[in-house]
């Protein structure tokens, strides 16, 4: 999945327009996987999740996932892999996340993740 820190925090200072490249493994290499995505931003927008409405910065992962790619097939199950994630500066943290991966000789995979409770100060 697209990288955020722990509890779905991270991308700070993310702006409408920006691009990047970010390559990581999750796991080790004979069950992990490796990613490799590209990434843009645009925004902002306004989002409503069961918790409420936030204004929002869309990031857009598009790339390749291959799945253990240290086990019995060289270079692992490879496929295409996509991903939203909406971020709200508001909170400093991710309030949607959607990924799909087809990794090859394997089935579909989908996520979807949103914020559904949030304590704020009185």
């Amino acid at each position: 999945m697209p990288p955020c820190r722990r509890g779905g925090r991270g991308l700070p200072g993310v702006a409408a327009g920006q691009t990047w490249q970010t390559d990581y493994r999750v796991g080790d290499p004979a069950s992990g996987a490796d990613f490799r995505w590209t990434a843009s931003a645009s925004g902002p927008t306004e989002i409503a999740v069961p918790v409420d409405r936030f204004v929002v910065f869309l990031i857009r992962y598009g790339g390749v996932v291959a799945r253990a790619p240290g086990g019995r097939m060289p270079g692992g199950y490879r496929g295409p892999a996509v991903a939203r994630v909406w971020h709200a500066p508001e909170l400093g943290r991710v309030v949607r996340f959607e990924f799909e991966a087809r990794p090859q000789f394997s089935a579909r995979e989908q996520q979807a993740i949103e914020l559904t409770r949030i304590a704020r100060a009185p």
